[in-house]
């Protein structure tokens, strides 16, 4: 009988996450801060166009540009969050199990005009796209297809092995579901804008060490936009 590949996958992780001595905890450093707060969100068609124009693919257009403003307005549409009674009570754009966001949103910036190039992390709560220090820029090392490598961004959906936050038993197809509608809701609004994008089924972590330095994210998977 063939072997169950999730089955087997959600098993490895949790032998790694009972392993915590293999890892580091994750320290990141910025070193810029970029607030999107007077960023609107803006979409110019209905929900029932956005569904059905959907797409994915892997062709990239021999000419494609991104603004900041373009990354900005993306950000908004699919992250970010209004605050609740209090201010440590977020109310999240997608589905967050408990209220209590555990997935961690990295971007690394190839060609976005107004950008630097590099690696990103965008904090919801505070509304802050941060420019993380970085031990190599490397990026080629977390991918394998020439797609994934000449993206102009890439988003990363990561979450820490150590630092756990909620204590559900499946809480990694939490994660999974929740990077898989904010993934939908991109994919959605760049086909809208004529872009292009595909979600990438694995991530070198390794590679993802050598840019970040020993750490203990696990990148989950990636979405490449063009």
């Amino acid at each position: 009988m063939d072997k169950n590949l999730s089955l087997e996958f959600v098993k490895e992780l949790e032998s790694v996450l009972k392993n915590e001595t293999e890892f580091v905890p994750t320290e990141v450093e910025y070193l810029e801060e970029i607030s999107l707060s007077g960023i609107g969100l803006n979409s110019s068609v209905t929900l029932e166009d956005s569904l059905l124009g959907r797409k994915s693919s892997r062709e990239i257009l021999e000419e494609f540009s991104y603004e900041k403003k373009d990354l900005f307005e993306l950000i908004k549409l699919s992250m970010s969050t209004r605050k609740g009674s209090s201010d440590n009570n977020h109310f999240y754009m997608t589905p967050v199990a408990g209220g209590q966001r555990e997935l961690k949103y990295f971007f690394i910036v190839r060609e976005v005009e107004g950008l630097v190039n590099g690696l990103y992390e965008y904090i919801p709560e505070s509304d802050l796209l941060c420019r993380v220090k970085i031990k190599s820029d490397d990026f080629d090392k977390l991918f394998y297809e020439n797609w994934e490598i000449d993206s102009g961004v890439t988003l990363l959906f990561c979450f820490d092995l150590i630092q756990i936050v909620r204590q559900y038993h499946n809480n990694l197809l939490h994660c999974a579901f929740e990077s898989g509608c904010i993934s939908q809701i991109l994919q959605m609004e760049l086909s809208n804008r004529g872009k292009r994008s595909c979600i990438s089924g694995y991530v070198n972590r390794i590679g993802f060490n050598q840019v970040l330095g020993p750490n203990s994210l696990f990148p989950m998977y990636a979405l490449s936009m063009f």
